[in-house]
């Protein structure tokens, strides 16, 4: 498995540790923003989404840092 410049997300329940995150259920990793996207839009049946780029993925592979494009949680 390699290393992507996109990542979606998923948390499908509500975590046992909210309002923290913890672990995620489900992630999508992509090439393109354009990709990524419509991944994070089709998600509808789901607690919590996040999009991430991570602008590193190049020199840092996994260790990339990352920014949070979008997010959105059922209780938001």
């Amino acid at each position: 498995m390699k290393a992507t410049e996109y990542a979606v997300l998923v948390w499908d329940e509500k975590p046992e540790d909210y309002p923290h995150l913890g672990c995620i259920d489900r992630e999508f990793n992509v090439e393109t923003l354009v990709e990524a996207m419509k991944i994070y839009e089709d998600l509808t049946d789901v607690f919590a989404k996040e999009l991430h780029h991570y602008y590193q993925y190049k020199t840092h592979e996994f260790e990339s840092s990352s920014n949070c494009l979008m997010s959105w949680g059922e209780e938001e």
